[in-house]
């Protein structure tokens, strides 16, 4: 296994390390390993499809898209608009996941379904929404851990397989 060292842009405080890893799956599909240590004692590790990119992180926020749909200003600053996953981290304190869900409710501008269960993630019980309208599709997991409430999203339904591979891969442990 290839390891290469990549530095990010620091917009978090609790920020510490990350680094990429090259992996080839047994479909021949080639993902790459995301992992990155925090100030508050640990670390999220998963594994992602070539063809996205960290495109930044922003509001806490580790957003990822087709690499080709990545701008940034003349300035260097990363043109926010909306990504096709997102990884979210929050204090766990002031945030409810009802007003998490409530808010991407309302950016929804369609009628459409919301389907709710639950689902296994590194071990911790999550909460899993979807939602689907006639243009709209998001994934929502929400997940609590070391006093933080990761929110893992995905907007595209034709990711959804990569996706399912993605949160199964997904890991939160103590920093090393």
């Amino acid at each position: 296994m290839k390891y290469i060292k990549v530095p990010l842009l620091f917009f978090s405080f609790l920020f510490l390390s990350c680094f990429l890893i090259s992996e080839k799956t047994q479909t021949g599909i080639k993902w790459l390993k995301y992992q990155e240590s925090f100030e508050t004692g640990f670390q999220i590790e998963f594994i992602y499809p070539e063809n996205l990119a960290l495109a930044g992180i922003v509001d806490n926020c580790r957003c990822f898209d087709k690499k080709n749909n990545i701008k940034y200003d003349s300035l260097g600053e990363l043109i926010i608009t909306p990504r096709i996953w997102l990884i979210c981290l929050q204090d766990s304190i002031g945030y409810s996941i009802e007003d998490l869900i409530k808010s991407n409710e309302s950016t929804i501008n369609e009628k459409y379904k919301a389907y709710r269960d639950s689902i296994n993630i590194n071990n911790v019980e999550s909460q899993r929404i979807t939602l689907i309208g006639e243009t709209t599709y998001k994934q929502l997991i929400y997940l609590f851990k070391y006093s933080t409430l990761f929110e893992l999203t995905n907007n595209k339904k034709t990711t959804s397989k990569d996706f399912e591979h993605f949160c199964e891969s997904f890991s939160i442990t103590p920093s090393r």
